[in-house]
C-alpha cells in the first residue's frame, strides 16, 4: 500500500504538471488524495501479478511463485532506485560545482560537496555494473531494471516540456524564480 500511495502521488503530481494523462492529475474531493493515480498503480500491480501467476514467470529458484515474483520486482526496483540515487549525486555535483548556483550556497563547502557525491556516484556505478555484469539472461531482474530506466529516459525525452513544466511549477510553488529569470 505504501508503494501505491507513493507512486500514486508522484504520478498525480506529474500528470497535474502536464507530464502524463490529465485524468491521473485529479485529487479526490473528500479525501484530498490522488485516488485515481493510486488505483492505477494498484491496477498495474494486480495485472503484473496475474501475468506472473498465469505464466509461471519469473522462476528465480525459490520454489514459490509468489516469492519469485516479489524478488524479481524488488531487485528491479532496487536497481531503479540506485539509478535515481546516481542522478541525485550527479545533480549535487552540478549544484555544488557550478558557479551558477553560488548565490544559493555561497561557494562554501565546495570541496566536500564535490568529493562526497563523486565517491557516492563511484560506489553506485560499481554496484550497478556488477548487477548488470552478473545478469544471467536478458529477462533477469537487473536487466528488467535497466529496461524500466530506459523507458523512463525515453518518456522524458519524448515529453519535451517536462523540464519547463515541472521546473516552472516547482519554482512557482516555492515562490522563486527559475535560474536565469528575475523575480
Amino acid at each position: 500500500m505504501a508503494t501505491a500511495a507513493t507512486a500514486g502521488r508522484i504520478m498525480q503530481t506529474l500528470a497535474r504538471d502536464g507530464v502524463g494523462p490529465s485524468w491521473l492529475g485529479k485529487i479526490h474531493e473528500r479525501t484530498g488524495g490522488p485516488r485515481r493515480a493510486m488505483w492505477a498503480v494498484v491496477g498495474v500491480a494486480f495485472l503484473m501479478n496475474v501475468v506472473c501467476s498465469v505464466t509461471g514467470w519469473p522462476d528465480m529458484g525459490t520454489g514459490n511463485g509468489a516469492n519469485d515474483a516479489y524478488f524479481l520486482f524488488a531487485i528491479a526496483g532496487s536497481f531503479c532506485l540506485m539509478v535515481t540515487y546516481l542522478v541525485v549525486e550527479v545533480a549535487t555535483l552540478h549544484f555544488v560545482g557550478s558557479s551558477r548556483f553560488d548565490h544559493i550556497h555561497g561557494g562554501r563547502g565546495r570541496v566536500l560537496g564535490v568529493v562526497l557525491p563523486t565517491l557516492g556516484a563511484a560506489v553506485i556505478l560499481v554496484v550497478l555494473w556488477f548487477n548488470v555484469r552478473d545478469a544471467d539472461s536478458p529477462a533477469s531482474a537487473a536487466m528488467l531494471g535497466v529496461y524500466w530506466c530506459a523507458v523512463g529516459v525515453l518518456v522524458g525525452l519524448l515529453v519535451g516540456k517536462t523540464d519547463r513544466t515541472v521546473d516552472g511549477g516547482l519554482a512557482e510553488e516555492i515562490g522563486e524564480a527559475r535560474v536565469g529569470e528575475s523575480r
